[in-house]
Protein backbone atom coordinates (compact mmCIF):
# COMPACT_ATOMS: atom_id res chain seq x y z
CA UNK A 1 0.00 0.00 0.00
CA UNK A 2 1.56 3.54 -0.78
CA UNK A 3 1.80 5.51 1.95
CA UNK A 4 -0.11 8.64 0.88
CA UNK A 5 -3.16 6.89 0.85
CA UNK A 6 -3.33 6.73 4.49
CA UNK A 7 -2.89 10.55 5.04
CA UNK A 8 -5.09 11.58 2.90
CA UNK A 9 -7.84 9.63 4.24
CA UNK A 10 -7.00 10.71 7.44
CA UNK A 11 -7.43 14.61 6.48
CA UNK A 12 -10.85 13.48 5.42
CA UNK A 13 -11.36 12.17 8.61
CA UNK A 14 -9.37 14.55 10.78
CA UNK A 15 -11.67 17.20 9.17
CA UNK A 16 -14.55 17.51 11.29
CA UNK A 17 -15.45 14.29 14.28
CA UNK A 18 -18.96 15.31 14.38
CA UNK A 19 -19.37 13.97 10.34
CA UNK A 20 -17.27 10.98 11.05
CA UNK A 21 -19.12 9.96 14.42
CA UNK A 22 -22.26 9.95 12.76
CA UNK A 23 -20.55 7.27 9.90
CA UNK A 24 -18.56 5.20 12.53
CA UNK A 25 -22.19 4.56 14.31
CA UNK A 26 -22.09 6.95 17.25
CA UNK A 27 -24.86 5.64 19.72
CA UNK A 28 -25.53 5.73 23.30
CA UNK A 29 -22.45 5.30 25.59
CA UNK A 30 -19.92 6.64 27.09
CA UNK A 31 -16.31 7.92 28.12
CA UNK A 32 -14.37 8.65 31.10
CA UNK A 33 -14.91 12.35 32.56
CA UNK A 34 -10.91 13.91 32.70
CA UNK A 35 -10.42 15.72 35.15
CA UNK A 36 -9.47 19.54 35.90
CA UNK A 37 -11.67 23.07 35.92
CA UNK A 38 -12.61 23.34 32.96
CA UNK A 39 -11.74 27.02 33.12
CA UNK A 40 -10.76 29.75 35.22
CA UNK A 41 -13.08 32.42 36.43
CA UNK A 42 -15.99 34.34 34.49
CA UNK A 43 -13.98 36.03 31.63
CA UNK A 44 -16.65 38.76 31.48
CA UNK A 45 -15.42 39.20 35.66
CA UNK A 46 -12.09 39.57 34.24
CA UNK A 47 -12.32 41.44 31.07
CA UNK A 48 -10.69 44.23 30.30
CA UNK A 49 -12.37 48.02 28.97
CA UNK A 50 -13.31 48.09 25.61
CA UNK A 51 -10.88 50.16 24.73
CA UNK A 52 -8.02 47.94 25.89
CA UNK A 53 -9.30 45.48 23.79
CA UNK A 54 -8.37 46.78 20.35
CA UNK A 55 -9.51 44.10 17.49
CA UNK A 56 -7.00 42.80 15.02
CA UNK A 57 -8.10 42.36 11.50
CA UNK A 58 -7.45 39.83 9.79
CA UNK A 59 -4.14 40.48 8.24
CA UNK A 60 -2.66 41.30 11.44
CA UNK A 61 -3.74 37.85 12.98
CA UNK A 62 -1.92 36.12 9.87
CA UNK A 63 1.28 37.36 11.31
CA UNK A 64 0.47 36.12 14.44
CA UNK A 65 -1.48 33.06 13.69
CA UNK A 66 1.23 29.79 14.02
CA UNK A 67 3.32 29.18 11.36
CA UNK A 68 5.64 26.44 9.91
CA UNK A 69 8.71 26.28 12.04
CA UNK A 70 6.86 27.66 15.42
CA UNK A 71 6.10 24.28 16.99
CA UNK A 72 9.19 22.02 16.87
CA UNK A 73 8.00 18.01 15.65
CA UNK A 74 4.96 19.81 14.03
CA UNK A 75 4.08 20.86 10.78
CA UNK A 76 1.40 23.98 10.37
CA UNK A 77 -0.49 24.83 7.23
CA UNK A 78 -3.33 26.16 5.95
CA UNK A 79 -4.80 22.41 6.21
CA UNK A 80 -6.25 20.05 3.45
CA UNK A 81 -8.66 19.12 5.57
CA UNK A 82 -10.04 22.01 6.26
CA UNK A 83 -12.03 21.17 2.55
CA UNK A 84 -14.32 19.24 4.84
CA UNK A 85 -14.80 21.47 7.12
CA UNK A 86 -18.01 23.52 7.65
CA UNK A 87 -17.76 26.73 5.55
CA UNK A 88 -19.89 28.55 8.21
CA UNK A 89 -21.88 28.24 11.30
CA UNK A 90 -25.01 27.51 8.97
CA UNK A 91 -23.77 24.29 8.04
CA UNK A 92 -23.77 22.96 11.82
CA UNK A 93 -26.39 21.05 13.04
CA UNK A 94 -26.81 21.17 16.83
CA UNK A 95 -29.76 19.65 18.79
CA UNK A 96 -29.54 21.87 21.86
CA UNK A 97 -28.62 25.36 20.54
CA UNK A 98 -26.86 26.22 23.87
CA UNK A 99 -24.33 23.40 22.84
CA UNK A 100 -23.54 25.21 19.76
CA UNK A 101 -20.57 26.41 21.23
CA UNK A 102 -18.81 22.97 21.59
CA UNK A 103 -20.14 22.06 17.91
CA UNK A 104 -17.85 25.20 16.67
CA UNK A 105 -15.06 24.00 18.62
CA UNK A 106 -14.98 21.07 16.49
CA UNK A 107 -15.96 22.43 13.49
CA UNK A 108 -12.26 24.83 13.71
CA UNK A 109 -15.00 27.86 13.23
CA UNK A 110 -15.40 30.70 15.80
CA UNK A 111 -16.91 31.43 18.81
CA UNK A 112 -19.40 34.41 19.12
CA UNK A 113 -19.16 37.46 16.40
CA UNK A 114 -15.38 37.94 15.80
CA UNK A 115 -14.18 40.78 13.69
CA UNK A 116 -11.56 38.89 12.26
CA UNK A 117 -10.84 34.90 11.65
CA UNK A 118 -8.01 32.79 10.81
CA UNK A 119 -6.93 29.40 11.52
CA UNK A 120 -3.98 26.72 10.76
CA UNK A 121 -3.71 23.18 11.26
CA UNK A 122 -0.54 21.90 12.92
CA UNK A 123 -0.17 18.04 12.21
CA UNK A 124 2.22 15.61 13.73
CA UNK A 125 5.25 14.94 12.04
CA UNK A 126 5.32 11.05 11.83
CA UNK A 127 8.36 8.97 10.50
CA UNK A 128 7.76 7.37 7.13
CA UNK A 129 6.62 3.31 7.47
CA UNK A 130 6.27 0.71 4.48
CA UNK A 131 3.16 -1.57 5.54
CA UNK A 132 4.11 -5.26 5.25
CA UNK A 133 1.29 -5.60 3.17
CA UNK A 134 -0.46 -4.35 0.02
CA UNK A 135 -4.01 -2.59 1.08
CA UNK A 136 -5.49 -5.27 -1.16
CA UNK A 137 -4.57 -7.78 1.08
CA UNK A 138 -5.06 -6.23 4.33
CA UNK A 139 -8.48 -7.01 6.72
CA UNK A 140 -10.18 -4.28 7.56
CA UNK A 141 -9.12 -4.28 11.48
CA UNK A 142 -4.68 -4.31 9.83
CA UNK A 143 -6.00 -1.11 7.41
CA UNK A 144 -7.23 0.53 10.42
CA UNK A 145 -3.78 0.27 12.74
CA UNK A 146 -1.96 0.70 9.39
CA UNK A 147 -4.06 4.51 9.16
CA UNK A 148 -4.23 5.34 13.03
CA UNK A 149 -0.19 4.51 13.36
CA UNK A 150 0.73 6.50 10.53
CA UNK A 151 -1.93 9.96 10.32
CA UNK A 152 -0.24 11.85 13.88
CA UNK A 153 -2.22 13.77 15.13
CA UNK A 154 -3.81 16.78 14.18
CA UNK A 155 -4.51 19.98 16.29
CA UNK A 156 -6.64 22.55 14.45
CA UNK A 157 -5.62 26.36 15.73
CA UNK A 158 -8.36 28.73 14.86
CA UNK A 159 -7.72 32.39 15.91
CA UNK A 160 -10.54 34.82 16.01
CA UNK A 161 -10.26 38.57 17.32
CA UNK A 162 -13.57 40.46 18.63
CA UNK A 163 -14.48 44.32 19.97
CA UNK A 164 -14.76 45.54 23.27
CA UNK A 165 -15.77 42.71 25.44
CA UNK A 166 -16.81 40.13 22.49
CA UNK A 167 -13.96 37.78 23.36
CA UNK A 168 -14.97 37.59 27.21
CA UNK A 169 -18.32 36.95 26.01
CA UNK A 170 -17.25 33.94 23.51
CA UNK A 171 -15.31 32.63 26.61
CA UNK A 172 -18.53 32.46 28.47
CA UNK A 173 -20.35 31.18 25.70
CA UNK A 174 -18.12 27.73 25.48
CA UNK A 175 -17.86 27.81 29.57
CA UNK A 176 -22.10 27.81 29.70
CA UNK A 177 -21.94 24.84 27.36
CA UNK A 178 -19.52 22.53 29.02
CA UNK A 179 -22.38 22.92 32.03
CA UNK A 180 -24.90 22.95 30.22
CA UNK A 181 -24.74 20.27 28.13
CA UNK A 182 -23.16 17.71 30.55
CA UNK A 183 -25.82 14.84 29.37
CA UNK A 184 -24.50 14.83 25.68
CA UNK A 185 -26.09 16.41 22.61
CA UNK A 186 -26.34 15.74 19.00
CA UNK A 187 -24.85 17.29 16.25
CA UNK A 188 -23.50 16.99 12.50
CA UNK A 189 -23.71 18.44 8.91
CA UNK A 190 -24.75 17.87 5.89
CA UNK A 191 -27.55 15.87 7.38
CA UNK A 192 -25.43 13.75 9.38
CA UNK A 193 -26.00 13.86 13.05
CA UNK A 194 -23.75 12.33 15.78
CA UNK A 195 -24.66 11.79 19.56
CA UNK A 196 -22.28 12.73 22.18
CA UNK A 197 -22.56 11.01 25.24
CA UNK A 198 -21.85 13.36 27.65
CA UNK A 199 -19.39 16.75 27.94
CA UNK A 200 -16.90 17.60 30.72
CA UNK A 201 -14.31 19.58 32.02
CA UNK A 202 -10.66 19.09 31.67
CA UNK A 203 -7.19 19.73 32.69
CA UNK A 204 -6.63 23.18 30.90
CA UNK A 205 -2.66 23.97 29.56
CA UNK A 206 -2.60 27.08 31.85
CA UNK A 207 -2.02 30.10 29.22
CA UNK A 208 -3.80 33.49 28.62
CA UNK A 209 -6.09 35.38 30.74
CA UNK A 210 -8.35 32.37 30.73
CA UNK A 211 -8.99 29.40 29.31
CA UNK A 212 -11.84 26.42 28.96
CA UNK A 213 -11.27 23.16 28.11
CA UNK A 214 -13.00 20.23 28.04
CA UNK A 215 -13.59 16.65 26.69
CA UNK A 216 -16.30 15.19 24.87
CA UNK A 217 -17.93 11.42 24.99
CA UNK A 218 -18.87 9.33 22.18
CA UNK A 219 -19.23 5.88 21.62
CA UNK A 220 -17.63 4.53 18.17
CA UNK A 221 -19.19 1.26 16.97
CA UNK A 222 -20.02 0.09 20.72
CA UNK A 223 -16.39 1.24 22.24
CA UNK A 224 -16.15 3.95 23.92
CA UNK A 225 -14.20 6.97 23.09
CA UNK A 226 -13.30 10.64 23.41
CA UNK A 227 -12.00 13.90 21.55
CA UNK A 228 -11.30 17.20 23.37
CA UNK A 229 -11.42 20.97 22.61
CA UNK A 230 -10.05 23.98 23.86
CA UNK A 231 -10.63 27.99 23.90
CA UNK A 232 -7.54 30.34 25.24
CA UNK A 233 -8.34 34.19 25.82
CA UNK A 234 -5.53 35.89 24.95
CA UNK A 235 -7.15 39.91 25.84
CA UNK A 236 -9.18 40.28 22.66
CA UNK A 237 -8.16 37.65 20.65
CA UNK A 238 -9.51 33.78 21.45
CA UNK A 239 -7.75 31.02 19.98
CA UNK A 240 -9.87 27.33 20.31
CA UNK A 241 -8.40 24.26 19.57
CA UNK A 242 -9.30 21.01 18.60
CA UNK A 243 -7.02 17.47 18.18
CA UNK A 244 -7.77 14.96 16.19
CA UNK A 245 -5.77 11.72 17.06
CA UNK A 246 -6.87 8.44 15.07
CA UNK A 247 -5.00 6.22 17.46
CA UNK A 248 -6.83 7.42 20.43
CA UNK A 249 -9.76 7.80 19.09
CA UNK A 250 -9.87 4.01 17.46
CA UNK A 251 -7.73 2.61 20.37
CA UNK A 252 -10.46 4.51 22.95
CA UNK A 253 -7.74 6.23 24.73
CA UNK A 254 -8.40 9.37 26.73
CA UNK A 255 -7.44 12.64 23.79
CA UNK A 256 -6.18 15.88 24.41
CA UNK A 257 -4.67 19.13 23.22
CA UNK A 258 -0.90 18.97 22.70
CA UNK A 259 0.21 21.54 25.35
CA UNK A 260 3.55 22.80 22.97
CA UNK A 261 1.10 23.49 20.42
CA UNK A 262 -1.07 25.96 22.99
CA UNK A 263 2.10 27.17 24.45
CA UNK A 264 3.59 28.32 20.74
CA UNK A 265 0.42 30.09 19.73
CA UNK A 266 0.11 31.66 23.15
CA UNK A 267 3.45 32.62 22.83
CA UNK A 268 3.00 34.79 19.88
CA UNK A 269 0.12 36.50 20.94
CA UNK A 270 2.19 37.78 24.00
Amino acid sequence: MKRTALPRTGAAVTALVLSLAAVAGCGSGGADDAEGSGGKESATAKAASAAELEKLSAAELEKLVLADGDVEGYTVDEGEGYASFAASKDDVEVGDEKCAPLAYVLSSLPLGDPAAHVRRLATEKTPATTPSKDIEDMTDAEMEEALASSAGAATSVSLSSYDGEGAAEAMDSLSDAVGACAGGFTGGMAGESAKFTKVAPAKDAGQGDESVAFTLGLDMEGKPTSVSGEAVRNGGTVTTYYTFDLETLMSGKPSGIPAEVVKAQSAKLG
